[in-house]
């Protein structure tokens, strides 16, 4: 189970892709380097389809999943399908059952988040929505979409964990987390500011920021 939960938090959404996992994180699950896993896709082109199985990140992918990159190749992704065929080429030991656990994890990330969309999980239960709620609500899904990061910031931060310990679970520094989370309050994605126009103010700006 902790292995399911640890690459359920590696999954990740990009604005109009499927869900997918970055191949730094995919190696790490089969045990080999990067550039060995990507090599190995490229040595068998018939079993992975661009766009289905992987594609490889824009600027802006970059930008959203907060990747520090340093130029050169982009990184790559790998959606469920693609990550499962890597049992099938690579000579790691236990590959199988390293594609399951990603299969499985695929699955877990795909449950909560229709949860979270059929009104399942919220933050807070039985309120009544005026039209400043509803449209706080709105901005709030729109800037979410665009940072997976910051989705899974908020999921944790929804069941009490501290910076410390999210950072643990999204293997980042805990300043990096201090600094994404004192954005989220400006924006009002976790402390939202009482004035709605304020919130507007900050949501135009952060989306400015992004495009």
């Amino acid at each position: 189970m902790e292995q399911v939960m640890r690459i359920e938090d590696r999954v990740i959404e990009l604005p109009g892709k499927p869900p997918c996992m970055l191949d730094r994180d995919l190696a790490r699950v089969y045990g080999v380097e990067t550039m060995e896993l990507n090599q190995a896709r490229v040595r068998n082109p018939k079993k992975f389809m661009e766009g289905v199985d992987y594609f490889q990140l824009t600027k802006d992918d970059i930008t959203i999943c907060d990747i520090d990159w340093k130029g050169g190749h982009s990184p790559y992704a790998y959606t469920k399908r693609g990550a499962y065929m890597f049992s099938t080429i690579l000579s790691t030991d236990e590959a199988i059952e390293h594609a399951i656990a990603v299969v499985e994890g695929f699955c877990a990330y795909s449950f909560l988040m229709e949860e979270i969309k059929a009104g399942r999980i919220t933050v807070k239960p039985n309120l009544k929505q005026d039209r400043q709620e509803w449209m706080f609500n709105n901005m709030r899904s729109e800037l979410l979409d665009r940072s997976p990061l910051w989705r899974k910031i908020l999921r944790y931060k929804d069941i009490g964990l501290n910076n410390r310990e999210i950072a643990l679970l999204v293997h980042l520094e805990k300043s990096t987390v201090r600094k994404h989370v004192r954005r989220m309050e400006s924006c009002g994605l976790l402390m939202p500011p009482k004035d709605l126009p304020k919130l507007q103010g900050y949501a135009e700006h952060f989306k400015n920021r992004l495009n």
